[in-house]
């Protein structure tokens, strides 16, 4: 579940939570519980829970250099079969995440 949680589908998912004002991320309880998990019969959970293993006493960097983690990377990656998408989508997703001006704390660039 650490690792689900982790992931960046469930972070998109938290972040789309957030009020209309682009705050410091935090939510409530029933926010989190409105998040969806997979169900208990998905065969991504030994993915998971292995990426889990491969990954717990490790660093997770923040949102803004998750293009650049290794622990995101390997828990995407299991997140992804649990979604049945393409690793490399999610990891599109992640990338794009982490450019996001209101996630990295840096202003939008002006065209």
């Amino acid at each position: 579940m650490a690792a689900w949680w982790n992931s960046t589908p469930a972070r998109i998912a938290l972040l789309n939570q957030r009020t209309k004002l682009l705050d410091y991320p935090s939510w409530s309880l029933t926010q989190l519980q409105q998040i969806p998990i997979p169900k208990p019969d998905n065969p991504a959970w030994p993915a998971l829970a292995e990426a889990f293993r491969e990954t717990c006493e490790s660093e997770v960097l923040p949102l803004g250099q998750a293009g650049e983690c290794r622990v995101r990377r390997v828990i995407d990656e299991a997140a992804a079969l649990a979604l049945n998408v393409p690793a490399g989508e999610v990891a599109d997703w992640r990338r794009r995440l982490a450019a996001e001006p209101t996630v990295a704390n840096r202003r939008a660039p002006r065209d």
